[in-house]
């Protein structure tokens, strides 16, 4: 066992044990020097600094807004019944009726 000295009556006293059995405690001297100094005394922290997050070139984002501009406007084919001309067929693979 670990054991450590009563400072009043020198009895030998497990390290884990607050007190003795003469009624010293051991930790009342620590307790003293836990106490908080006066207001005046005390440094606190500022804030934390924030940073704003920087905005970086999305090179996707300007794409696909080139891309949009560029792109024809999808028209919906009127579909005529009968209409003996064929249908035009785009580069995408969608069919569209004859424009004039």
């Amino acid at each position: 066992m670990i054991a450590k000295s009563c400072p009043k009556c020198e009895l030998q006293v497990a390290v884990a044990s607050k007190s003795c059995k003469c009624g010293h405690t051991f930790f009342a001297a620590r307790r003293g020097a836990d106490c908080l100094p006066a207001v005046e005394d005390i440094r606190r922290r500022t804030g934390r600094v924030r940073r704003s997050q920087p905005q970086f070139y999305d090179a996707q984002h300007y794409q696909k807004q080139i891309k949009r501009r560029l792109a024809p406007a999808v028209v919906a084919p009127s579909v005529v019944p009968n209409d003996p001309r064929p249908a035009i067929t785009t580069a995408k693979g969608l069919e569209t009726p004859h424009r004039n």
